[in-house]
Order: C-alpha cells, then sequence, then structure tokens
C-alpha cells in the first residue's frame, strides 16, 4: 500500500495520484499489512458496573414503555389491512 503524505490514505499500488485527495502520489511510503495492523489503534472497551437490581428495573421499565407502540403499531396494521382488503375487493 502507498500511504499519501497528504492525507494519509492508504492506496493500492499503481496509480500516481491518491485515490481520496488526487494528489501526487511522489515521495508516499509504501507500508505492508503487516505494518498497517501493527498501527493501528487498540480499541479499548471499559466495563460498566451497575447492580443487578438497577439492570432489571431499566429492562423491565423500557418494556413497559413498548407496550403503548405496540398496541398503536397493531391498531395501525389492522387498519391498513382492512383498506387494502376491501380495495382489492
Amino acid at each position: 500500500m502507498l500511504v499519501c503524505p497528504h492525507c494519509g490514505y492508504n492506496n493500492r499500488p499503481g496509480p500516481a495520484t491518491c485515490e481520496k485527495c488526487g494528489k501526487s502520489l511522489r515521495g508516499a511510503a509504501e507500508r505492508t499489512e503487516d505494518a498497517v495492523l501493527k498501527s493501528a489503534q487498540p480499541i479499548k472497551i471499559v466495563d460498566i458496573d451497575i447492580p443487578f437490581s438497577s439492570l432489571f428495573a431499566l429492562i423491565l421499565k423500557a418494556t413497559i414503555a413498548s407496550i403503548p407502540a405496540a398496541i398503536v403499531m397493531i391498531v395501525l396494521g389492522a387498519i391498513l389491512g382492512a383498506l387494502i382488503s376491501s380495495s382489492l375487493r
């Protein structure tokens, strides 16, 4: 891969200009796949410590809050189904 000296985009070998910014690749450094993988930034995952009872309450509240939306969707589906079936007759 050729790294564009202007924007840092990893270009495939061959073209004389960057595929992203269109500027000349003169002076571009060639990087192998291993070098690209080694230069990747590590991802840090942070564990969230929450008591089970609080998590349970949060999930229960979200479930209860979604019930009215489900009822509305069922009613709208029934109305739409009735309209479509009556127009096909």
